[in-house]
């Protein structure tokens, strides 16, 4: 029987030979390679490979991460639950013992836990699987979400996802905040799950945020009152904005007092939240505030600026305060936003200047990839990913095996 292999088959099939080489000698950088030039090829279905290879590529990464700082007690919570019945976890007095921060409202991160403590061995391994799964799939399905909402394209949808996993997250490069990260997720998806006008589902996805990490209750209860008290549409200067905007003041004053009183109790030892982070956020805020108003200011653009001002203001209040943890807690939650930011900025730029229009593309997918091979030579702290942080990327598939046996 012959074959008939068209050009554009033998240019698919060598391409893909030659990522399974590199993935042979270099598996990380292969994942990462097919990550980033995922969003120049034609097929939908490369999304879905571009959520395998970004899955796989992270979910090896944490776990080789060292354990430390909150997976210290993730771990030690997840081997005292094994072969233990679910309902210790209602026992707070005993869990406490256990985790310092442990709270029975925060369920849906503890049943989670004593499910694969019951399934699997290895706690860290699993807690750095799941924990990865449980940030980037919601982060992916609320991108998808956007861009049906915002009439991206393929190639714009995929360069956001490249942005948030790669650049604007930043788990990978921590041991801590792993409930907030995972919250914040859930806490996008139900934000645009409100864009696309789906209040049920936006409602189950912020329940189920709240169920990993109580502290959101507080951030999503600030932007319910302020987007009931300036909802989209409605004239700004009016004599009505006078008692809003001391309605809002007092939300968002009695929000930091609340979340103070809530979470003053456990908190991490060091942090490296410095006001350069702040101003980088206020400068990517006023860029897409800039970029919006250009081609025209819509629901969800404004409900996102909305969410982002209660983010910032929360986390900056405690930095003022030279609550220096509680801020970064609620920092973390702006990660989330940055990449539908960059989007706006994208879609700023005039498809007939071609040049500018696909260089913005590219340079944005470039130094995604850039920041993400910087954080992970640089770790904070000390603790180091796999045998050897300095050369994690360039390991060969034989080694990472033998280091995650291990």
């Amino acid at each position: 029987m012959r074959l008939n292999i068209t050009a554009e088959t033998g240019r698919t099939l060598t391409l893909f030979a030659a990522l399974a080489v590199t993935f042979v000698y270099l598996p990380f950088l292969a994942l990462l390679l097919v990550c980033v030039f995922s969003p120049w090829g034609r097929s939908r279905n490369l999304r879905w490979i571009f959520l395998l290879a970004a899955c796989l590529l992270l979910c090896v990464l944490n776990t080789t991460k060292q354990v430390d700082g909150d997976l210290i007690n993730y771990v030690r919570v997840q081997d005292y639950l094994a072969e233990r019945p679910l309902l210790v976890l209602l026992q707070t007095d005993e869990m406490s013992g256990v985790n310092p921060t442990y709270r029975p409202t925060e369920m849906g991160f503890y049943a989670v836990q004593w499910l694969m403590a019951q399934l699997f061995d290895s706690s860290s391994a699993s807690i750095a699987v799941a924990a990865t799964l449980a940030i980037y799939i919601p982060t992916f399905a609320a991108i998808l979400l956007l861009a049906r909402v915002k009439g991206w394209n393929d190639r714009l949808t995929l360069i956001i996802a490249l942005v948030a996993f790669f650049a604007a997250l930043n788990f990978n490069n921590t041991t801590n905040l792993l409930r907030q990260y995972v919250s914040a997720a859930f806490a996008l998806l139900a934000l645009v799950s409100y864009f696309d006008r789906k209040k049920l589902a936006a409602f189950a996805w912020a329940l189920l945020s709240c169920s990993v990490h109580n502290g959101t209750a507080y951030l999503m209860a600030c932007f319910i009152a302020l987007a009931w008290l300036f909802p989209f549409g409605r004239a700004f200067w009016t004599w009505g904005t006078v008692w809003r905007a001391l309605c809002a003041i007092l939300v968002l004053g009695g929000s930091v007092a609340a979340l103070w009183f809530h979470g003053i109790n456990g908190l991490l030892e060091s942090t490296d939240l410095s006001v350069w982070r702040y101003l980088v956020a206020l400068l990517l805020f006023a860029m897409f505030l800039y970029a919006a108003r250009s081609r025209g200011f819509d629901r969800a653009d404004y409900y996102l600026s909305l969410a982002y001002s209660v983010i910032i203001f929360v986390s900056a209040a405690f930095y003022a305060m030279s609550l220096r943890v509680m801020a970064l807690r609620y920092f973390v939650y702006l990660e989330g936003l940055y990449a539908p930011m960059v989007a706006a900025m994208l879609c700023a730029i005039p498809r007939r200047h071609l040049l500018a229009y696909l260089g913005s593309r590219w340079l944005v997918c470039c130094a995604a990839a850039c920041v993400f091979i910087f954080r992970v030579n640089n770790p904070p702290g000390g603790w180091t990913y796999g045998p050897d942080s300095a050369r994690v990327l360039t390991i060969s598939a034989r080694e990472a095996i033998e280091y995650i046996g291990t």
